[in-house]
């Protein structure tokens, strides 16, 4: 029996082939597009999800009281990722993040241009970055050590083992490869080809930068014990802003704190170093997923009426 239906229905669709291709193709054309357009929302909603201790880490950033209205600002102050760390030792982990730089990378015979990323050395610590050789805690042993991805591995380095190798950073400062981690997902806030401890910043690059409260170069990060709080922290601002900032700097702008859950879709807050795409853009192109999707729908029934009413005699013929 359902052999014999299979050949019906291939039968009508050779003798209507105009009508079947627009209907079936239609619908399928709409449910495509609802399919793809979901994939793209599902993967921008998804921003880094896979770390671990998510809900517990946020980002402290500026609100700067402007003649035009309030401006909110990822950027930091340099000294502020340790001033937290002195005054709030309940604190799991804080991370300083700096601008990651488009810089070369050497070896004896190419030269790369990489995306490098200069952070504190517990950034792993907060951040789920799975190693494939190697460990983060090299960098806190010796400055001078350099974390490359994998695809960066086998760019430079090929099958051979990288671990131990040396490679020459903005044309003149040698490191030894201390680990070698995945690649980064897709669908995390921070994208790099290499990583360094900041210490080697401040002193080689920009020497005692991180003393300077004037300047507003990092991203900072905490993530957050059972012992302390997000509104604790959050109320104690004001009081740490009084203590560290010069008089001429204090009043001029406030802290706050945002869930790094939220960073990706939050356009409000300007930001350096992370990507951020607008919520109502994701809703406008949901409503337009399901728009496609309703009207090859709706046109897929309209078409299988008109279809139905001209197989009234083949029905009554099975009837009989």
């Amino acid at each position: 029996m359902l052999k014999n239906y299979l050949k019906i229905a291939l039968r009508r669709i050779q003798k209507q082939n105009l009508l079947s291709f627009i209907n079936i193709g239609g619908l399928a054309l709409g449910i495509a597009c609802f399919l793809l357009i979901s994939v793209y929302i599902n993967h921008e909603m998804s921003y880094d999800n896979f770390h671990k201790n998510i809900k517990n880490i946020y980002r402290i950033y500026t609100i700067d009281n402007e003649p035009s209205g309030r401006k909110y600002s990822a950027m930091s102050p340099h000294p502020l990722p340790k001033a937290l760390e002195n005054d709030f030792p309940k604190l799991t982990n804080v991370v300083c993040i700096n601008n990651p730089l488009e810089d070369e990378i050497k070896t004896d015979k190419n030269i790369y241009k990489e995306k490098i990323m200069f952070a504190s050395p517990n950034f792993f610590n907060m951040f789920d970055f799975p190693y494939r050789a190697g460990t983060y805690k090299q960098l806190s042993k010796n400055i001078n050590t350099i974390i490359i991805t994998e695809d960066l591995s086998k760019k430079i380095f090929g099958n051979d083992i990288s671990l131990g190798k040396t490679l020459t950073v903005h044309g003149k400062y040698d490191f030894i490869v201390g680990g070698v981690i995945k690649n980064i997902p897709s669908n995390s806030s921070f994208q790099f080809d290499a990583f360094i401890s900041d210490e080697f910043l401040y002193r080689y690059i920009y020497p005692n930068e991180d003393k300077k409260w004037n300047s507003m170069g990092v991203e900072t990060y905490v993530e957050f014990s059972p012992a302390i709080s997000p509104q604790y922290l959050k109320s104690q601002f004001p009081i740490i802003l009084n203590k560290y900032l010069p008089d001429y700097m204090k009043g001029r702008f406030g802290l706050d704190i945002q869930p790094l859950r939220d960073i990706h879709t939050n356009m409000d807050i300007e930001s350096r170093i992370t990507t951020q795409v607008s919520k109502l853009t994701l809703l406008i192109f949901f409503i337009i997923a399901c728009t496609i999707l309703a009207i090859a729908s709706i046109n897929f029934i309209n078409l299988s009426t008109v279809l139905f009413i001209e197989r009234q005699k083949e029905i009554g013929i099975r009837k009989v």
